[in-house]
């Protein structure tokens, strides 16, 4: 019987490793599509989004045909935390919480322009977290 358990807790145990790295892998390739939207914009307009709301289509019959994404809903990263986003001159980081849902720790999960993409310190002048 307490193999049973033993195995059953190990088995819990991988399942959530496993959910953790797909939560990571689906993460940064929403912000690999949010950066590439960034990218957009500033070619169409030549300057960054002030905001992440920028990207959003300003007339909700559009339906995302004029915005460069669909919805907000694409600003959460796969723990349910809201990206961070900061501009500076002409770079911008794009920054999810990670899976202990804390900015500014060693499990960030950082992309951007002029920015490394892991792993990353804020751009200078602009904290991780807040």
């Amino acid at each position: 019987m307490k193999e049973i358990i033993i195995i059953g807790i190990v088995a819990v145990a991988a399942c959530g490793c496993r959910r953790q790295i797909v939560d990571v892998k689906s993460t940064r390739a929403n912000m690999a599509t949010i950066a590439t939207a960034i990218d957009m914009f500033e070619v169409d307009r030549e300057h960054l989004p002030a905001t992440l709301d920028e990207l959003l289509p300003t007339d909700p019959k559009w339906q995302g045909t004029r915005g460069y994404v669909k919805t907000a809903n694409s600003f959460v990263d796969g723990w349910g935390t809201k990206y961070q986003y900061h501009v500076v001159t002409n770079q911008y980081e794009l920054r999810s919480a990670g899976p202990d849902r804390t900015y500014g720790t060693g499990d960030d999960i950082v992309i951007g322009k002029g920015t490394p993409n892991q792993p990353s310190q804020p751009i200078a002048g602009k904290p991780g977290s807040g």
